[in-house]
């Protein structure tokens, strides 16, 4: 019997495969200088302790927007149709906003009854109409961002309480404390029946 194809050695047959012993890898955390390095921040700043403040019934931010969703609460809630008449026989309102004619601002605030968020171009009210409306809780104008807000209907629905509006009522921008504590905040949408115009000197 013809063996000769049998008696192979098995082993030729095999792969001649050579496993390479794992090593362990040095990983090195990323240095400041590289580019994909995210510093942690070794800030030694004490966090802002923000008192909590315990709100009336109904003054929940939820009341707020119920409140501001409902157009007919505009001349009832935020703006009065007396503060619009004060504003318009103002002299040094009448100059600031002498693009507008007399007529037409006086029709389309009191006839028209246009919130002030919707004119355009926005009232310009002066610093010192600014300072005149504002004085407590029951009247309180301030200025965000170079705009002018009456935030008295909005005071009891702040939740960080209504003293530390009060106390930074005559600030001259508002913007700095704001952005301290929650600058997340979209004030323009929160503030909209609020508005009354744009800051000029």
């Amino acid at each position: 019997m013809n063996t000769g194809g049998m008696n192979r050695d098995v082993s030729d047959s095999k792969p001649n495969v050579r496993f390479i012993t794992p090593q362990r890898l040095n990983v090195t955390h990323p240095t400041t200088s590289s580019p994909l390095h995210m510093p942690v921040s070794r800030s030694t700043r004490k966090p802002l302790v923000r008192t909590k403040i315990r709100l009336d019934p109904g003054h929940s931010a939820l009341d707020w927007h119920s409140l501001t969703s409902n157009p007919e609460n505009y001349y009832t809630k935020f703006v009065s149709l007396q503060l619009i008449q004060d504003l318009l026989d103002d002299p040094a309102f009448q100059r600031d906003n002498c693009k507008f004619s007399p007529t037409q601002l006086r029709n389309q605030l009191l006839v028209q009854k246009i919130p002030l968020y919707k004119i355009m171009p926005p009232l310009r009210i002066n610093r010192a109409i600014v300072k005149k409306h504002c004085k407590d809780e029951d009247e309180l104008w301030c200025v965000i961002n170079n705009k002018v807000y009456d935030i008295s209907s909005y005071l009891k629905f702040h939740p960080g309480g209504t003293d530390i509006l009060l106390r930074h009522r005559n600030s001259d921008d508002l913007i700095t404390y704001f952005n301290r504590y929650h600058q997340w905040v979209n004030y323009e949408k929160l503030l909209q029946v609020c508005f009354i115009g744009i800051v000029c000197e």
